[in-house]
């Protein structure tokens, strides 16, 4: 699937799975904010991944195959 990469609905599904895996990316609103970024960051950092807090398709690759 070809995503738009950060778009509001993308974003708010990224929240919900870092909050499922124990990452703090507060309420899934849509928003990339900063509790958002910090929160990628770790996960980006505690999977190898540039820890940029940017949605990237590497992280949304990573979070697909932890799904």
């Amino acid at each position: 699937q070809s995503w738009q990469l950060g778009n509001p609905q993308q974003v708010k599904a990224i929240q919900a799975a870092l909050n499922t895996m124990g990452y703090n990316a507060g309420t899934p609103d849509g928003i990339l904010g900063a509790g958002t970024a910090a929160a990628i960051r770790e996960y980006q950092s505690d999977t190898g991944l540039a820890a940029t807090g940017h949605v990237t398709q590497e992280l949304i690759e990573q979070l697909n195959e932890g799904a």
